[in-house]
Parts: C-alpha cells; sequence; structure tokens
C-alpha cells in the first residue's frame, strides 16, 4: 500500500539502499537522474533531504520497523563505505563477529534494519559475494527479502541511454582485460570451447551457444518470467510444520520480492 511521497534525484551509483527501504515501506517515489557528479539527493515525504545512498536511507526508515539507532547506522554505514575497497575476507570477519548469536545486524539483532539494507547495498554496488560464514547467510537473508528486481528496474527506467551505453562499454572493457589473460593458455586448443584457433569458428561457436539466464541471487533465475510474478505456500497433507516447508516459505518469498511480485 503506497503511503506516501518522496523523491530521489542521483548521478553516478544509484542510490540501491534509499531504493529498497522506499519500496519496502511502501512508498510512492519520485526517481529521476541529475548527471554523474551528483551525489544521490534523497528527499523524504516531510520534505527533509539529506544527500548520500547511506543517509538518505536512515532518513526514510526514520520512525519505521527499519530505523536504527545512531550509533548502529555509524557503525555500518562506515562499514558500507570502504566495501569496494578492502578485500571480501575482511567484511566476512567482521560479519562474524558482529553476527554471533544473531540474525541482522543492529540492536539485538532480530529484525532487519537499515543497517542491514546499506551494507547489502554496499556489497551489491561493489559487486562483493560472500561466500563464506555468518556473512554469507546474512548476505542471502537479505537478498530473500529485499526488492532487488524492482528497484534495479527503476534505476535503468530514468537512466538516459548514452548513460547506459557507456557504463555497457567499460563493463565489457573490464570482462575483455580478465579475458585477455586466459587467451594464451586457451590458444591452439581444438575441440574446447568451439573452434579451437581460429577466431572465427570460435566466434561462431559462442554466438550458437543458448543466452544464459541471470542467476536470482544465489538461486538460478527463472526463465520466460513477467514482471509481478505470484507465488505461494502450497497447502500440504503432511502434519506440522517442519524444516522443508520452511525451505520452501524462503524460495517462493525470495522469488516473489526478487521479481517485484508477491507471495
Amino acid at each position: 500500500q503506497v503511503r506516501t511521497m518522496a523523491s530521489i534525484v542521483f548521478g553516478a551509483t544509484p542510490p540501491l539502499a534509499s531504493l529498497l527501504v522506499a519500496r519496502v515501506l511502501g512508498f510512492e517515489v519520485a526517481v529521476k537522474y541529475g548527471t554523474p557528479a551528483v551525489d544521490a539527493l534523497i528527499t523524504a515525504p516531510s520534505g527533509a533531504t539529506a544527500a548520500g545512498d547511506a543517509a538518505g536511507a536512515a532518513l526514510l526508515a526514520t520512525g519505521s520497523s527499519f530505523e536504527a539507532s545512531a550509533a548502529d547506522m555509524a557503525q555500518w554505514g562506515a562499514v558500507a563505505a570502504v566495501v569496494a575497497s578492502r578485500p571480501a575476507e575482511a567484511t566476512t570477519a567482521a560479519l562474524d563477529k558482529a553476527l554471533f548469536g544473531k540474525t541482522f545486524l543492529a540492536g539485538a539483532g532480530t529484525r532487519l534494519t537499515v543497517c542491514d539494507v546499506v551494507l547489502s547495498a554496499a556489497l551489491f554496488n561493489a559487486g562483493v559475494r560472500l561466500t563464506a560464514g555468518a556473512g554469507a547467510r546474512w548476505q542471502a537473508t537479505c537478498d530473500a527479502v529485499l526488492p532487488w528486481a524492482a528497484v534495479q528496474e527503476a534505476v535503468t527506467a530514468v537512466t538516459p541511454a548514452p548513460v547506459k551505453r557507456a557504463a555497457a562499454a567499460a563493463t565489457a572493457a573490464a570482462s575483455s582485460g580478465a579475458g585477455d589473460k586466459k587467451a594464451g593458455k586457451k590458444a591452439g586448443k581444438k575441440g574446447k570451447g568451439g573452434g579451437g584457433g581460429d577466431p572465427a569458428r570460435a566466434a561462431a561457436a559462442r554466438k550458437s551457444r543458448p543466452a544464459k539466464i541471470p542467476k536470482a541471487g544465489n538461486l538460478p533465475g527463472l526463465e520466460g518470467h513477467e514482471a509481478g510474478i505470484v507465488t505461494r505456500f502450497p497447502p500440504e497433507p503432511s502434519g506440522y510444520l517442519h524444516i522443508g516447508h520452511v525451505k520452501a516459505i524462503m524460495v517462493n518469498n525470495f522469488y516473489a520480492r526478487h521479481y517485484g511480485g508477491k507471495l
């Protein structure tokens, strides 16, 4: 249910945390692309403003179940600010310590707050996936309950075409640079990768391969899905709820939120 209007203007880096908080809390949001040099500017329904994604998310969460203490927000906002420049192992170690006996970051760790959203968004923007320990479990939980697909669609819809092309070119150049390091090892090997050392045959083979379906977090993506999918937890005549039911609930809930639908 839509509560009221907020506005978000962003530049080079989409303010994913602010968008996620607004989406989950039911705000109607006017999203606008400014210029690449402009930091995100978030305006709450009250008219109060904040610059930067973490501050904006905290502003939008004020007075809601997502709100966290100023001390918790300062601690995890500082961690989020450096995740792109530190090894993933350092973040994993910090989360292993902070999440001991807890599910989420702030307070007693029993509920999702803006701290979790801010750090999750920072890891997403940095392309960091945690693969071990409590941090990996925490990140998977955040993935399952936050509407990533809907937020990414909102960002894509307002980003100018030249900016999209520049981002795509930068990604392609980075991928090409990584691929060049492996090219020498694969050159001349025939029968593997389709075409061996013949560039023309290799290119033809790559084009003939079926397109991969993008993954949905840590789970396989859905082929041919439409926006607004509906999943359900099917009733089963199997007695009391048990761990298998919990798994089904979590998977169905994850796909519904990831693709902007409902459970």
